[in-house]
This record gives structure tokens, sequence and C-alpha cells, in this order.
């Protein structure tokens, strides 16, 4: 079986990513963003 854009995550996908961050952790946007992308 072929998937096509597997590793394409849309704009929608990273703000719901970065809603869990922000209430898991109590991270501001700005820490929520940092640990995003150093992650």
């Amino acid at each position: 079986m072929t998937v096509t854009h597997a590793s394409v995550l849309t704009k929608d996908y990273f703000i719901a990513y970065l809603k869990l961050i922000m209430n898991s952790r109590e991270y501001t946007l700005t820490e929520a963003k940092e640990f995003a992308f150093d992650f």
C-alpha cells in the first residue's frame, strides 16, 4: 500500500498540537512553539 503526502502536516494539525502542548504542560504560546520545534 502506498501512502502519499505522509509527511505533510496541515496548519490545523500544528495548531492542535500547540494547544495540546499548552494545555498539558501549561506553557505559553512562545514556550509551546520552542518546545515543538526543539522536539
